[in-house]
């Protein structure tokens, strides 16, 4: 996990070098491809550990604020709210439920069919 944070801490740190070169676009750019693919990558490992989301979480703040050139103690709802973005445990329940979505209507790779459990409600559907 460590080495996760540490790689996204650099990442954040090359968006503060770049931040005065690039335009809002274009940083949120290269936050969905340098950021997000690290740590959507992390949602299934690390998503559900306390520990683990709240640190990605406070680095993705500070890429919130970087990317809109806000002060380091500016609230981070409205600057999610500003970009649009699903903060990290909720990015997390988004792929989960996106996987449950496709396990169920049989959308997934082959190899994930083996791993799946048949589960029946147990209310009454009228």
């Amino acid at each position: 996990m460590n080495a996760i944070c540490k790689r996204l801490n650099s990442t954040i740190a090359l968006l503060k070098i770049i931040n005065y070169y690039l335009c809002p676009e274009m940083k949120t750019m290269f936050y969905n491809s340098y950021f997000m693919s690290i740590s959507d990558y992390c949602c299934f490992i690390w998503g559900k550990r306390k520990d683990c989301s709240h640190k990605i979480t406070l680095i993705q703040k500070r890429a919130a604020r970087i990317i809109l050139n806000k002060p380091a103690r500016t609230p981070s709802k409205p600057l999610f709210k500003e970009l649009k973005w699903l903060t990290f445990p909720d990015r997390c329940n988004y792929h989960s439920a996106l996987l449950v979505y496709k396990t169920l209507n049989d959308n997934v790779p082959s190899y994930i069919y083996g791993k799946q459990r048949d589960i029946s409600p147990t209310f009454a559907v009228p």
